[in-house]
């Protein structure tokens, strides 16, 4: 994977010339580290870009996932304090600001304004799950007066939206339409939106992700949103997030969409200036590559992997959504044809874990089974090399970002994948070995069992990855969504 040159891009160069400064962009919302890992590649090339994950602390939305070495068994998934997790191989950076809603922006403006008290509150949001319980809830909840209780919801949002210094009007009638019977729920959403929109001022352009799209469109200013599977819930609209979600995506200025079978469907709604991109990957860190294929080797050693291949299940037990019931029940045929000599490593991770350890049970194939913690990234990547193949979803046509860094790995691919899916992001096909029967795993295991054969799907995948997944498309795809934001001036206050 080719990642961009630390050289300064065209529109940033552009941009300075006219500014006498690099291009500002926030970047809201941080699922998946998709924020994280975008705001990591456009400073590469010149951006100053700060990202602000507010409320949301699990593992996998911490940058200490994707590039420090840590025991995954050692953390709390949800709430981890990576001062405990024996992880000294990195330090987060001051752009990346995890904290309470209100915490999160007051560290953002402190630092976007030079203030003294920035390096002091700096230090508590680095590591904010142990300071959580010394900031007080960003949101207070609101009680309703005794004068008002026996106001219906109707009259209860029509009261709370004559009372002055509230949000703009243009802002309260977007929010009249979707407020919540509860004064605090519209409280709370007023609060975010009012906070967001005076933040953005200091940003010449936006870009939210995930739910965080519901509040930027209703700020009343100019952002792109990417989209990476919540179109696909937004459009389900049994909830009222849901539905400011979709409307959200319907005031962007433009949407960045990273699964394929999201392009048509956002083409249907026509969301405006739809733009195909990729996921953001990660490379091995190469200060830290070493130690992390010895964790990765110690992980396989500590499982007792019998003798033979090894299949790496990253998936998680969603049977509905991934579809790891399909390779459960490849598993008899497996053990049979490779005579017990083969392990598939699943990861605990999941609401349907019980089930799949009753189907492995009634199959009879638990001594080929082996379960380990999800892991971070870099030993994951380590995890992958030693793999005969990795299996990924089989319940979409389209790959995620799990199929993309694999073949960047250089590692085999099994996936329930349609290449028409994906035709509006890639060119040219993913070199993804298609399953959709338990039959269909087993003969592409056996046939990765051949050494030239394996290696020639190998190739395909590396060269596939420079053509149509280099991290260099990622900024390009990212600048391309930006340049009218910044060029219109927007955001950002004189």
């Amino acid at each position: 994977m080719d990642e961009p040159e630390s050289t300064t891009s065209r529109l940033v160069q552009e941009f300075t010339r006219w500014h006498e400064r690099a291009p500002r962009v926030l970047l809201v919302g941080n699922v998946a580290n998709n924020a994280f890992l975008i705001g990591h590649y456009l400073r590469r090339v010149g951006w100053e870009a700060d990202v602000l994950c507010a409320d949301y602390y699990h593992s996998m939305g911490c940058p200490e996932w994707e590039y420090s070495l840590f025991d995954s068994s050692e953390i709390d998934e949800l709430a981890p304090d990576w001062s405990r997790s024996g992880a000294p191989h990195y330090t987060r950076p001051t752009w990346f600001i995890q904290a309470p809603y209100s915490v999160a922006v007051d560290m953002l403006n402190a630092w976007n304004t030079g203030d003294a008290a920035a390096p002091g509150l700096w230090d508590m949001v680095r590591n904010p799950v142990p300071n959580l319980h010394k900031w007080q809830p960003p949101l207070p909840t609101p009680q309703v007066h005794e004068p008002f209780a026996d106001e219906t919801a109707p009259q209860r949002v029509f009261r709370l939206l004559k009372t002055p210094g509230q949000a703009p009007m243009r802002v309260r009638r977007r929010l009249a339409h979707y407020a919540n019977a509860s004064v605090s729920r519209f409280r709370r959403v007023n609060t975010r939106v009012n906070m967001l929109a005076n933040l953005m001022d200091s940003y010449d352009a936006v870009e939210a992700f995930g739910s965080e799209v519901a509040i930027a469109g209703l700020t009343g200013r100019p952002f792109i949103a990417f989209e990476h599977g919540t179109l696909r819930w937004a459009l389900e609209g049994t909830t009222s997030v849901q539905r400011m979600t979709l409307r959200g995506y319907r005031a962007a200025s433009g949407v960045l969409i990273s699964n394929g079978d999201s392009v048509a469907t956002a083409r249907s709604q026509r969301l405006p200036r739809v733009m195909p991109t990729i996921h953001p990957l990660v490379q091995p860190r190469p200060e830290v590559e070493a130690p992390a294929r010895d964790m990765a080797k110690d992980i396989l050693l500590r499982a007792r992997v019998n003798l033979g291949p090894v299949l790496l299940c990253p998936l998680r037990h969603d049977w509905k959504v991934k579809g790891t019931d399909l390779y459960i029940r490849a598993l008899p045929e497996l053990k049979q044809r490779f005579h017990g000599k083969i392990t598939v490593l699943f990861t605990s991770w999941g609401a349907e874990i019980p089930s799949s350890l009753a189907l492995i049970a009634s199959l009879g194939v638990e001594d080929i089974v082996r379960w380990i913690p999800p892991q971070g990234r870099q030993v994951l990547i380590q995890l992958m090399r030693e793999s005969l193949a990795v299996l990924d979803q089989t319940a979409l046509p389209h790959f995620g970002s799990t199929a993309p860094q694999a073949l960047m790995c250089g590692v085999p691919v099994l996936s329930s994948y349609v290449p028409s899916s994906t035709s509006d992001i890639c060119g040219t096909p993913a070199p993804i070995l298609s399953v959709f029967t338990p039959r269909d795993v087993v003969n592409r295991v056996i046939m990765l069992t051949d050494h030239d054969t394996r290696q020639q799907v190998i190739e395909q995948g590396l060269a596939w990855s420079r053509d149509w997944h280099s991290m260099a498309r990622l900024v390009s795809d990212q600048e391309n969504a930006l340049a009218p934001l910044i060029r219109g001036g927007h955001h950002r206050r004189p």
